[in-house]
């Protein structure tokens, strides 16, 4: 789980990163780009790790309530799979929604909406590997927003309403 967390930390880093070097736009879009995309790999690590059985056994035992806050959020077989393709798709969007968005520079400030995109990935993530459900429910609501205001980004589009 250590790896995980890093590996979602590294993410939200890369969104915060390219919001404070917003006045160099090259150096937030790589920051964000590379540290993302990284942060979606080294995340996966664990879920690959599960699936081919070489990570250890989830404690059932231990009380939620007792856990530590790490422990609200463990991956088994099945949000390993979720996780596959949450990170692997959330590492593609990024790929390829950072040359998408290099038009938009000038309009409107597009390190907002690369942190929101870190925020939604890591969301997802909490969403699938949640234990509790204080835990489920934060990250779905995170998740729900984030969403929300990436479709708002682009609001002066009448498709988009």
């Amino acid at each position: 789980m250590i790896l995980f967390a890093l590996g979602l930390g590294l993410i939200l880093l890369g969104g915060l990163a390219g919001l404070g070097f917003d006045r160099r736009p090259i150096l937030a879009d790589r920051l964000f780009k590379w540290s993302a995309v990284g942060g979606c790999l080294v995340a996966l690590v664990p879920a690959v790790g599960r699936l081919l059985g070489v990570a250890g056994a989830a404690d059932g035992l231990a009380s939620s309530m007792a856990r530590p806050p790490m422990a609200w959020f463990d991956i088994d077989a099945l949000s390993a799979w979720f996780l596959l393709v949450v990170l692997g798709v959330g590492s593609t969007i990024v790929a390829y929604g950072v040359p998408y968005l290099m038009p938009e520079r000038g309009r409107r400030r597009v390190a907002v909406a690369n942190l929101i995109l870190a925020a939604l990935i890591v969301a997802l993530s909490g969403v699938v590997t949640a234990r509790t459900m204080v835990a489920f429910l934060v990250s779905w609501e995170v998740m729900a927003l984030a969403a929300w205001l990436l479709v708002i980004f682009e609001h002066e589009k009448p498709e988009v309403w």
